[in-house]
């Protein structure tokens, strides 16, 4: 939340200047951490602070999985593709290019970070980054819970259902037990469409944009985000975007995937999010900038 990078002192203060509507959303957001830090860990002081941290490098990543009876057990990785020079989501790619080397990394953090704190049941959602280069990962957070909008991601490829698993886990029965369903795609994607300029305002689809999307791609999902100026000029304080549209689509391969995709932004009157769109205020690469609540992911 409100991550970013600051220069100098001017900048950190300009940062950390809220109005009141802003201050009662953070305050909100915040308050359940609070009270989990009071509860758990009461040596680590308010929840309602500011983390400095050295900027990273890498790609960004997300380990997906569950525990069951204190056993974890993966699911995949999903890459986190960003607007060039930003930390804007674009989209986000199943299945991706993280190397073994990453994958088993992350695996290990999983596992001792997860038995640590004493997670044995449940999904968890665990974002890093890694650097090919060097191999080093950096955690950005984890997450208790399914990450919604990758759940027909798994679907769509892997023939899991994760919302049934996640309903198995409920039940205390085992989700190794479900049987699969039949995979439609070889790849798959959500695609996030964002505006750059705050005086911009693209146009939502129109029902016949909308029923011709449906008719050429069945298998589309598409969340448009209307929003009012003030939500917009919200979102470019804390975000340096605003995201109005959010498309899911398979594909045979990455290539057919991205093919698809292009066509179907064409029927909407939205630019792909494989363009070229950077913003207006570059950020460097690698440094971690989430959307939060007000992006509520589908």
């Amino acid at each position: 939340m409100l991550a970013r990078v600051v220069h100098d002192r001017e900048e950190l203060t300009a940062l950390t200047r809220f109005g009141f509507w802003e201050l009662w959303i953070i305050r909100h957001l915040i308050e359940p951490f609070e009270r989990v830090v009071k509860a758990r860990l009461p040596e680590a002081g308010s929840a309602h602070r500011m983390l400095l941290e050295q900027p990273v490098s890498g790609l960004q990543y997300n380990l997906d999985g569950y525990a069951f009876a204190g056993e974890l057990r993966p699911l995949g990785f999903v890459e986190s593709v960003m607007y060039p020079g930003t930390q804007a989501f674009m989209r986000f790619d199943y299945p991706c290019q993280l190397n073994e080397p990453g994958r088993d990394r992350a695996l290990d953090v999983a596992r001792r970070f997860l038995s640590a704190v004493g997670f044995t049941h449940g999904l968890f959602n665990m974002e890093f980054f890694h650097d090919p280069v060097t191999q080093k990962l950096t955690v950005i957070e984890f997450n208790p819970r399914m990450a919604a909008q990758f759940s027909d991601l798994y679907l769509r490829v892997d023939g899991v259902d994760l919302h049934r698993l996640g309903l198995e886990l409920a039940f205390g029965r085992d989700p190794a037990l479900l049987p699969l369903a039949e995979p439609a795609a070889g790849a798959a994607a959500s695609f996030v469409y964002r505006c750059f300029d705050p005086a911009e305002r693209p146009a939502m689809p129109v029902a016949a944009q909308r029923a011709a999307l449906a008719e050429r791609f069945p298998d589309a999902l598409l969340f448009r985000f209307a929003k009012s100026s003030g939500q917009i000029a919200r979102d470019f304080k804390w975000l340096g975007s605003y995201r109005y549209g959010i498309l899911h689509l398979g594909g045979q391969d990455a290539r057919d995937l991205r093919e698809r995709c292009l066509a179907a932004s064409e029927l909407l009157g939205w630019p792909a999010p494989y363009a070229r769109q950077p913003a207006k205020t570059p950020m460097p690469a690698g440094y971690p900038t989430p959307d939060i609540s007000m992006e509520t992911s589908p």
